[in-house]
């Protein structure tokens, strides 16, 4: 059996047979249950940015809700931007 992190590496690795090709991951869906969840935004970021190093992908896609609340919105700014400063 080949393990998920088997076949993410080897997804990554396509790279090496175009140089332009981006490999990313997507956070489906963030709402609000997720980020009320997030006690830890910079926390979080950093494992991110760990998870993308580890197998050599390029960023973070990221879907949200519209339908957020401002304190909600609020949230995802803050998660935002320790992802920002977790991937500089």
């Amino acid at each position: 059996t080949v393990s998920l992190n088997t076949n993410i590496r080897q997804f990554a690795r396509l790279k090496e047979k175009n140089s332009n090709l981006k490999v990313m991951v997507h956070l489906n869906e963030i709402g609000a249950s997720e980020i009320a969840e997030l006690i830890d935004f910079d926390t979080y970021a950093r494992g991110v940015a760990s998870y993308l190093q580890n197998y050599g992908l390029d960023g973070v896609d990221i879907s949200w809700k519209s339908s957020m609340n401002p304190a909600m919105r609020e949230g995802f700014k803050r998660l935002l931007s320790a992802l920002k400063k977790a991937l500089a």
